[in-house]
């Protein structure tokens, strides 16, 4: 069977995105499913018929290749991760701009999960960053240690409900991509994705409250914090960046222009 003939056929069972990652990474023929010279073995039609079954029965397609491309990078991911997003790639973008032009040099991700926070930062700062990754999970962590060894990036990875294995520490940038969304919308494919990184209580702000309220001990002065946050959330996370003493330095918009990412520094008074 031919290439096209398969991806004729199928092609509109998966999103464009995933269509060519799909095919260009199991078979690195590069947009060569447009053309009529591939032929495929035995052995490939029955893999890329296992992965349609999976697909459309509405499993993601990283989980079903244990696989992600996250800014420009593979990482290894599994149900025990979440898969990595494209809104994550631009706040990874704006706090690598932040450790250069502010040279911070202790960095923490915060509710780590896969690493690709932490990995990325520090694979694309070409600094000398003294980086470690937090999460609960203990498989996630096994994930994020594989990525990181994969990646040859030396990070330490520490057991922690976020701040509670971290005692003393104090550090020039925390990163956090904490679980934001709402209990009752966890649904479709998210229902595939570890739920201890999704679900951020009844209005999505559990442990972006924590968070706040949290890290005022664990950051130096003129440091800065910057957590992802829920499309809808803008308002009720500014309130709560007033509440707890931080300024807001920046945002990060996704590709949609909603506010996914809060960059916040502690008021002065706090500092002093």
């Amino acid at each position: 069977m031919k290439l096209k003939d398969w991806c004729d056929l199928n092609r509109k069972f998966f999103t464009e995105s995933d269509f060519r990652y799909l095919i260009n990474t199991n078979f690195s023929f590069e947009s060569c499913f447009e053309t009529s010279t591939v032929f495929l073995s035995d052995e490939n039609v029955v893999f890329l018929n296992r992965v349609l079954d999976r697909y459309r029965n509405g499993e993601p397609l990283a989980y079903i290749l244990g696989k992600e491309e996250f800014y420009g990078l593979e990482f290894k991911v599994n149900p025990d991760v979440l898969i990595p997003r494209k809104e994550t790639e631009l706040i990874v973008e704006y706090c690598i701009d932040l450790i250069q032009s502010r040279k911070f040099v202790k960095v923490l991700d915060l509710c780590c999960g896969s690493a690709v926070i932490a990995i990325t930062v520090k694979k694309m700062t070409a600094m000398a960053l003294n980086l470690t990754a937090a999460d609960i999970s203990e498989k996630a962590l096994a994930v994020a240690s594989e990525n990181s060894q994969k990646h040859n990036q030396n990070i330490r990875f520490v057991a922690s409900d976020l701040y509670s294995a971290l005692e003393g520490e104090k550090f020039d940038l925390i990163i956090s991509n904490p679980p934001y969304v709402k209990t009752g919308q966890i649904e479709g494919s998210l229902k595939f994705e570890p739920i201890i990184a999704l679900d951020g209580g009844f209005d999505g702000l559990f442990f972006i409250r924590r968070i706040l309220a949290e890290s005022l001990i664990f950051l130096n002065p003129s440091s800065c914090l910057v957590i992802e946050i829920g499309y809808d959330q803008r308002l009720e996370v500014i309130e709560l960046a007033s509440k707890y003493g931080y300024d807001i330095i920046g945002w990060v918009k996704d590709y949609s222009q909603h506010f996914r990412g809060i960059v916040l520094r502690l008021k002065e008074t706090k500092n002093q």
